[in-house]
């Protein structure tokens, strides 16, 4: 009976050894579909081929590859949805274009993977398609249309009256995907006051994640963006106030720097909002070199939500 335990033993010690390292067998890809599938398994090892060859024979023939995989469009896989758009963003749009545009149709429980997936191969071919859908009666279609816009970036400066009138849609997401989109789509030829009024709003909505994107496509817009912004500080409210300020200690350039170093001094301000703008001048080095930290270090923002450190 012991020997027989010692042999079962010995017997699963092998199997596991060849299942973890793929010893006892080679399987590999026949066809494309058998080299996605294998390339976006988490066990891709295990079968005896690497994912890096499964990847090689996936990228030899992109267009070829790109046939395939809309086939696998509707996989519930989080594993395989998350390859598709990383085939697509390393592939070209010649050939991720003419392979998933079909498939961008309004009733498709897939469209915002498939809007995704065209905008960050940056086929710019279906911009007209992306704003179709900007207007679609499902949020999360709306959301993902707006977010693809801005994976496009400045191929679709086009698209920013849209992404303006979509910052006001009933939906904290697409709200959100809006801001974001604009600080990647809006160039110097599109950056108006209307965009910046469009932002600085922005500011101060329901949504922390519509604010936070506010603030950032602000910062990404140029001095012209950020001395309009800095002009209309004084009628915006505190919480406005706050993602303007930081939005000036992070952005590049030097237009916001009047305005921190004049909320920094001002005795009348709100606490934090003074530490915030201290802070964007202590991190962009234009603080004295003598300021004294110690009134900032007693507020919350010096104790720890930013980390004062200098």
């Amino acid at each position: 009976m012991r020997l027989l335990h010692r042999c079962l033993a010995a017997a699963y010690i092998i199997f596991v050894c060849i299942y973890n390292n793929g010893w006892a067998w080679d399987a590999r890809p026949a066809d494309l579909e058998e080299a996605f599938l294998l390339w976006a398994s988490p066990k891709a090892e295990y079968a005896g081929t690497s994912q890096l060859d499964a990847w090689t024979l996936l990228t030899a023939d992109t267009a070829a590859t790109a046939r395939v995989i809309p086939k696998f469009l509707g996989t519930p896989s989080g594993a395989v949805r998350e390859k598709i758009l990383m085939f697509c963003e390393n592939a070209d749009a010649a050939s991720v274009g003419p392979a998933f545009r079909p498939h961008a149709v309004p009733d498709s429980p897939q469209l915002g993977l498939v809007l995704f997936c065209l905008s960050r191969a940056g086929d710019t071919e279906s911009l007209p398609i992306i704003l179709e859908h900007l207007s679609s009666r499902r949020w999360q279609v709306r959301s993902a249309a707006a977010l693809s816009l801005g994976y496009l970036g400045r191929d679709a400066r086009a698209a920013v009256p849209d992404l303006i009138r979509a910052l006001s849609d009933t939906a904290p997401m697409v709200r959100k995907s809006a801001a974001y989109a604009l600080g990647q789509c809006a160039d110097s030829g599109t950056v108006t006051l209307t965009v910046v009024e469009a932002l600085v709003r922005a500011l101060d909505d329901d949504f922390f994640g519509t604010r936070f994107n506010a603030a950032r496509a602000l910062a990404l817009l140029g001095d012209s963006a950020l001395a309009m912004l800095a002009a209309r500080y004084d009628g915006l409210s505190d919480t406005a106030r706050y993602g303007v300020l930081l939005t000036l200690g992070r952005a590049e350039g030097a237009a916001g720097r009047p305005m921190l170093e004049k909320i920094s001094a001002d005795t009348a301000a709100v606490m934090p909002l003074r530490g915030i703008a201290l802070k964007g001048l202590l991190d962009r080095k234009w603080a004295p070199a003598d300021t004294d930290l110690a009134e900032l270090r007693a507020t919350d923002v010096g104790r720890g939500l930013w980390g004062m450190t200098r």
